[in-house]
């Protein structure tokens, strides 16, 4: 009886960890925002919250300063960043308050973690990465071009044959 109850455990956690990486690999080749996941897998956002550990909590700030961002506007910029990738899933996202005697105009701070989504698009010799599997900007780009041509198409054959 408990090796049965051990199967179930065990296949239903493997049905999970599926279930992720299928959510990672849609989320990948989807056309809403490749844009922002090729920016975050390009800077090793991943790589970054995924050598902190699965339990790890980092800020923007911490992040940029480990991808080695130049531009002092970067961890602003990577927390909007952040904040969209959380809303698919592929980091969690908790707030935390900071000291508001500070003076820094800030009372708290979002600090971002690896989900078991986001752990498909990290650099791993053993496991692999979903990372090359997604839709790059050219192909995005191309079937913008594409759609716009067809409308044009359909417009000049209308116009034609009246």
């Amino acid at each position: 009886m408990s090796s049965l109850v051990n199967q179930q455990s065990s296949s239903s956690a493997m049905s999970e960890e599926e279930a992720a990486v299928g959510h990672a690999l849609c989320l990948g080749n989807s056309a809403i925002f490749p844009y922002i996941l090729d920016v975050a897998i390009q800077f090793g956002v991943f790589d970054v919250l995924g050598k902190a550990g699965s339990d790890a909590k980092m800020s923007s700030k911490q992040i940029a300063s480990e991808i080695r961002a130049k531009n002092p506007d970067a961890p602003c910029l990577l927390d909007r960043m952040l904040r969209i990738l959380a809303c698919y899933d592929l980091v969690t996202c908790v707030s935390r308050n900071i000291d508001a005697d500070a003076g820094d105009g800030e009372h708290g701070e979002k600090l971002y973690g690896l989900s078991l989504s986001g752990e498909a698009f990290v650099s791993d010799e053993t496991k692999g990465s979903l990372a090359a599997f997604t839709v790059c900007k050219n192909k995005v780009e191309v079937w913008y071009v594409m759609s716009n041509f067809i409308c044009f198409f359909f417009i000049i054959i209308y116009q034609f044959l009246g």
